[in-house]
């Protein structure tokens, strides 16, 4: 009886030093060195934190994690028509890197997304006003066009595009 006694009261002392273990290990997060992590305490942004150890207060601080690194995305066999009701098949890839993560959370709901869509109807408006003949030695100006169009765009999202190339350009019949 003594004995059980005992047990009980441990565990009621053990209760509580876990509880406040845990919500420690909730509390600390560890920020890689190429990422950011977008700050809100009760849904409003406190900024940036991070490379390294970052306190969230539980319950009230959420973290919303931003990678900086560079990233290269393709639009495999995208097709454009062209002005003179031509059709092409081609490759678009553009690679882009984010500058302010807390920009790119909050003026865009999905960045990577966005930007694809981005890329791929500016390209469609710039083909609609190119002629087929005319492709191979405006492909430069395409790309330096379609980059800085882009570019103006996205500038607001905390996004800056490096480049957008074209490749593997197949007419279609």
């Amino acid at each position: 009886m003594n004995n059980t006694l005992v047990w009980v009261q441990l565990a009621f002392l053990c209760v509580p030093f876990i509880v406040v273990m845990i919500g420690v290990a909730a509390a600390v997060r560890v920020v890689p060195e190429h990422t950011r992590l977008v700050m809100f305490r009760l849904g409003r942004t406190i900024g940036a934190r991070g490379p390294g150890l970052v306190l969230l207060l539980p319950l009230i601080d959420r973290g919303v994690s931003v990678d900086l690194r560079e990233r290269v995305e393709t639009i495999h066999a995208a097709q454009f028509l062209l002005h003179d009701r031509a059709t092409l098949q081609m490759d678009v890839t553009y690679s882009y890197q984010t500058v302010d993560p807390v920009a790119v959370v909050l003026q865009v709901a999905d960045a990577h997304n966005a930007l694809r869509q981005l890329v791929r109807t500016t390209l469609q408006t710039l083909m609609a006003e190119e002629y087929a003949g005319n492709l191979l030695s405006a492909h430069t100006r395409l790309e330096q066009e379609a980059a800085q169009r882009v570019r103006a765009h996205v500038e607001t999202w905390g996004v800056v595009v490096h480049s957008i190339q074209l490749g593997n350009i197949e007419k279609r019949a």
